[in-house]
């Protein structure tokens, strides 16, 4: 897994056998100043360039999230669904239940806090949840 934060990272991830990337979209990502990141136009493209070398395509949408942000993340998550992105990686609770209520597989970002066995047991047992850990 690469990480990709513009076209010329994701395409260097691609021609060098990645076999999935993740990269953030706007500002709703921890590695939102790490580089450029893409923009919510740029899904379908990013999602083509994935598919025509079987790289599974993780957006990752693992900051905390406010109200203010409710709408856009919609918004987002609705263009990643059809843009066909396989994975989203989130630590927020509202964007975990957005994402699953839209039927979009959803890893728990290693930014998600959890402290206590109850807790885990309790985030281990939600279906179709998977852990990540992010480099």
């Amino acid at each position: 897994m690469a990480p990709a934060g513009n076209f010329d990272s994701l395409q260097a991830a691609l021609d060098n056998g990645a076999d999935s990337v993740y990269f953030g979209v706007d500002q709703l990502n921890m590695r939102a100043r790490a580089s450029i990141n893409f923009t919510m136009d740029d899904l379908p493209e990013i999602v083509k360039r994935c598919e025509a070398k079987a790289v599974r395509s993780y957006l990752t949408l693992n900051t905390i999230v406010y109200d203010h942000d409710l709408s856009l993340i919609k918004n987002l998550l609705s263009a990643a669904k059809s843009a066909g992105i396989t994975v989203v990686i989130a630590s927020d609770q509202a964007v975990i239940a957005s994402a699953r209520g839209m039927g979009i597989d959803v890893h728990i970002s290693t930014q998600l806090n959890i402290t206590i066995l109850k807790q885990l047991n309790f985030t281990a047992s939600l279906p179709k949840l998977w852990f990540y850990q992010e480099s």
